[in-house]
């Protein structure tokens, strides 16, 4: 009987997502579980850090941050370059997101408070960068303003992990 509640309940999230982008329907989730108080899978180390806890364990890892705002508070970014390279980091690494595209690293990075005034030059800077931090997979769309997908590179997702070891010193 209490399977067959489960599968409804299932049900009816299914139905509700349907349609919506990867990154609705990862703030919803995120938003159900810290509602009902559940641990998202991979996403909190209880016995390192328990909610309200400090940052500066240095057994914490950026995979153990629930929010953003978290994450970017450890790493302290200080150019807009970095800025949207933790952001790139977030969804990249901690939400397993493929593609990275600018409006969704900005918009998060606005609601911290830290947005990049100019986008398309901070994405640059670190695609000009020897090693490349961030790369362009596609660009959708013939006119300057075109959405263009990025990734973090293996020389990106290294520079954050480091700016995480330079906060725990």
């Amino acid at each position: 009987m209490e399977d067959d509640k489960e599968i409804a309940a299932m049900a009816t999230i299914n139905a509700a997502l349907a349609g919506l982008e990867a990154e609705a329907v990862s703030r919803i989730l995120r938003w159900a579980a810290e509602r009902h108080k559940v641990p998202l899978a991979g996403s909190v180390n209880d016995a390192k850090r328990k909610p309200g806890s400090s940052n500066e364990s240095t057994d914490t890892t950026p995979q153990d941050f629930q929010h953003f705002g978290d994450l970017y508070d450890s790493a302290d970014p200080s150019t807009d370059g970095e800025r949207v390279l933790v952001a790139g980091y977030w969804f990249q690494v901690i939400q397993n997101q493929g593609e990275l595209e600018s409006q969704a690293l900005n918009k998060e990075l606005k609601q911290l408070g830290h947005s990049v005034n100019h986008m398309p030059h901070a994405v640059d800077e670190l695609m000009n960068t020897k090693p490349r931090l961030m790369i362009q997979l596609k660009k959708q769309g013939n006119t300057r303003q075109a959405r263009r997908k990025f990734k973090l590179t293996a020389a990106g997702i290294k520079k954050v992990n480091e700016m995480f070891k330079k906060e725990a010193d």
